[in-house]
């Protein structure tokens, strides 16, 4: 980690507010992992197309009563809460849509864990990340 970023983080203060987009699998271990914390990130807000599908498992996962809006609620959340991150986290025939709503928002950057790419304005910082071509990445370095 760079010094002007490690110094902003020990702080305490928060680095980046997030959202999640899609509590699937994914989105729901995104949920639960407590590392966030240490890195001074804060997901402040969780979307689904079915949260009540949803908030029941993630609430007994984490162990508290868990907020999940529904997507709908994408652009007025994002803007109230000052969201400067999404992470979407859905099947990839959702995920350009939810994309181009986190622009409409205003926000800053959009993490991209669906298995489908998104493209994104030259404002908004973007990140596709592709779990299988990681692997394939490994599996290469291993066999050569």
């Amino acid at each position: 980690m760079s010094q002007p970023i490690r110094s902003y983080v020990t702080t305490g203060d928060v680095l980046s507010s997030i959202s999640i987009i899609g509590v699937g699998n994914m989105g729901s271990a995104l949920l639960v992992y407590k590392d966030f914390l240490k890195q001074n990130y804060k997901i402040v807000a969780a979307f689904d197309l079915y949260p009540e599908a949803v908030i029941g498992r993630i609430s007994e996962r984490v162990g508290k009563p868990v907020e999940i809006l529904h997507i709908d609620r994408l652009k007025e959340v994002v803007q109230a809460r000052n969201i400067e991150i999404g992470i979407i986290t859905t099947p990839p025939t959702e995920a350009q849509k939810v994309a181009d709503q986190l622009i409409e928002a205003n926000i800053k950057g959009i993490l991209n864990f669906s298995p489908a790419p998104v493209r994104t304005t030259g404002n908004v910082k973007l990140r596709n990340l592709f779990f299988t071509s990681a692997l394939d990445n490994l599996v290469y370095y291993l066999s050569n």
